[in-house]
């Protein structure tokens, strides 16, 4: 059985349905065929093409050379939609213990 997980980029619409002349926010699959959740190695493999995929949609690089707070956040946003969707205990883990050690790093950073 194939199994795709789609990253989009950007937040879901909240009030009424987007306008139609809003481009739709870019999407790209992962697939989490082949993959044992319950593997640590094959989890962070998983979760390495997530966090790749999460910077993939939300890259504003077409736009500016720079990468924005804007990307970041909207790359962090995906990534965090990916895990939570996935539901896999391990890959929560990973994912937490990232998050909390980007905290800190930015926390140091300041």
């Amino acid at each position: 059985m194939l199994k795709m997980l789609c990253l989009a980029a950007g937040l879901l619409a909240s009030g009424p349905a987007l306008a139609a002349s809003e481009p739709l926010p870019a999407q790209l699959a992962v697939s989490t065929a082949g993959v044992d959740l319950q593997d640590p190695v094959a989890v962070q493999a998983l979760y390495a093409r997530l966090h790749a995929a999460a910077g993939a949609v939300c890259d504003g690089y077409a736009v500016n050379s720079r990468v924005s707070a804007a990307d970041v956040a909207c790359a962090d946003r995906a990534l965090a939609q990916a895990v939570q969707a996935l539901n896999a205990p391990l890959l929560t883990a990973l994912y937490t213990g990232a998050a909390s050690q980007r905290d800190r790093t930015t926390l140091v950073r300041r």
